[in-house]
């Protein structure tokens, strides 16, 4: 499989495309069991500062990675914040825009239990997303 057509796999799948496995921190793509979102955060877990990621009644957020995988091969990584006490997880946007690009917002819908808080707790922090 090309780099471009794993992206495109997962861009175009949807939640229920995917297979959780929470206590181990993996989401298995159904259509491609090669496909796989591993959670690589840091153990012990590490502060994250940024404003839009602590203007939420907990104030405390956490670092998270995620690793996009094909065959157990990393192929592209994901950073994101745990916030409001661990009621969303949200990818990092452009500094600039303040905006999370398409393919981040992607993962950020796979890996969230809620995908309406989700989008709720993006409003929130003052971020947008492309779809």
């Amino acid at each position: 499989m090309k780099y471009d057509e794993l992206i495109k796999k997962i861009l175009n799948s949807k939640k229920e495309d995917w297979i959780p496995f929470d206590e181990l921190g993996i989401w298995v793509f159904k259509d491609d069991l090669l496909i796989s979102i591993q959670d690589e955060s840091p153990a012990p877990r590490e502060y994250f500062y940024e404003e839009w990621a602590t203007k939420h009644p907990d104030q405390n957020a956490y670092q998270m990675r995620f690793f996009i995988k094909y065959a157990n091969n990393p192929i592209a990584d994901i950073y994101a914040a745990d916030v409001d006490g661990g009621r969303a997880i949200i990818p990092y946007p452009d500094l600039e825009t303040k905006c999370i690009d398409k393919f981040h917002n992607k993962i950020g819908e796979i890996v969230n239990s809620d995908i309406t808080r989700y989008h709720e707790y993006i409003e929130r922090s003052g971020l947008t997303y492309q779809m």
